[in-house]
């Protein structure tokens, strides 16, 4: 996943309002990641 993001990412520059946006969305990954190992454990077995 994280190679398919720098390969997308490298194409163009990264404006600001896009920045943002990249920030907005790896926020709420990572808080739904950590919702899901503290609530449902199982889930990721």
């Amino acid at each position: 996943m994280v190679a398919t993001a720098v390969i997308a990412l490298s194409n163009r520059k990264l404006t600001e309002q896009a920045g943002c946006w990249l920030k907005l969305i790896s926020g709420i990954v990572m808080l739904g990641l950590g919702g899901i190992i503290i609530l449902r454990p199982e889930w990721l077995t």
